[in-house]
């Protein structure tokens, strides 16, 4: 008597052979071929709705010039992150796009990210103009979906789905390179596009630092809301913020950004995985 076959398993979403949770895409077994899932779902979306608002408001309008395209941008977001909430949930990996293992806590980082909030909180105590109520209270609406769709975008899902099979200083260099280059859409001219590309791909290295050292996307989530929020809220302020504010500020951040770098060549997250879908030691 033949003994029955043994069915095989479907798509798994739960923890891997170390016990740990599977990254996004979770239900996908082959590492190169999640990481080209991750790539296609990163890169098609953002951008067609980044020219889709390109096309409605004019190629090139600044979202912080009014309150009005402030409010429309975050409609944008609230639309992106309800499908990227439901594509995570389909493809599996929730926990490993929302935290990782703070394996990265030199003091030099965590002094650079906490002297980053302060000047941003610094730069909040300015007094306001007069009649400034309503776009600061569309800024701060933009400015916190911004940073929870572009940090669950690209600190969440491609760097969740690029740890499947890259090492770690590539995980770095490509998500924040595609974050830098996505917002080339937001500008009209090649000198302002640059200037964009180079001030994001700092931002971005910055927020992946964040990520890193809380261990959770929240932390990379609240500097990308305190430097957009800062931006909009310089051009508002009653007699200005004081330049020694913004220098400091544009330091901080710049110190950050090449300690990000540091911390990707220098030491992988404890929980990452290698394309054998074991977890990476320290």
């Amino acid at each position: 008597m033949s003994a029955s076959p043994v069915p095989s398993p479907g798509p798994r979403s739960g923890p891997d052979r170390s016990g740990r949770p599977r990254p996004f895409p979770a239900r996908i077994e082959r590492p190169w071929l999640a990481v080209a899932v991750t790539i296609v779902v990163v890169l098609v979306l953002p951008f067609a709705v980044l020219a889709g608002q390109a096309v409605s408001t004019g190629s090139g309008v600044n979202p912080l010039s009014s309150s009005q395209a402030l409010l429309h941008q975050s409609a944008g977001e609230g639309v992106l992150l309800v499908v990227f909430a439901v594509i995570v949930t389909v493809f599996g990996g929730w926990r490993r796009v929302l935290a990782e293992s703070a394996s990265a806590r030199p003091w030099w980082a965590v002094a650079a990210l906490v002297a980053y909030v302060v000047v941003a909180v610094l730069t909040f105590l300015a007094p306001v103009r007069s009649g400034a109520a309503g776009y600061l209270g569309a800024l701060v609406v933009a400015v916190i979906a911004v940073a929870v769709v572009e940090e669950l975008v690209f600190r969440g899902i491609l760097v969740s789905g690029l740890r499947r099979a890259t090492p770690e200083w590539a995980v770095w260099l490509v998500s924040t390179a595609v974050f830098a280059l996505m917002h080339l859409l937001n500008q009209g001219e090649a000198a302002g596009g640059l200037y964009q590309v180079v001030t994001t791909f700092v931002l971005g290295s910055a927020c992946y630092l964040a990520r890193r050292v809380t261990g959770a996307l929240w932390g990379a989530v609240l500097l990308h809301a305190l430097s957009n929020g800062s931006l909009g809220f310089r051009g508002h302020a009653a007699v200005g913020v004081p330049p020694l504010l913004v220098v400091a500020a544009t330091a901080v951040i710049v110190v950050a950004a090449v300690m990000g770098m540091v911390v990707a060549l220098r030491r992988a997250p404890q929980d990452r995985v290698h394309t054998s879908g074991r977890a990476t030691p320290r």
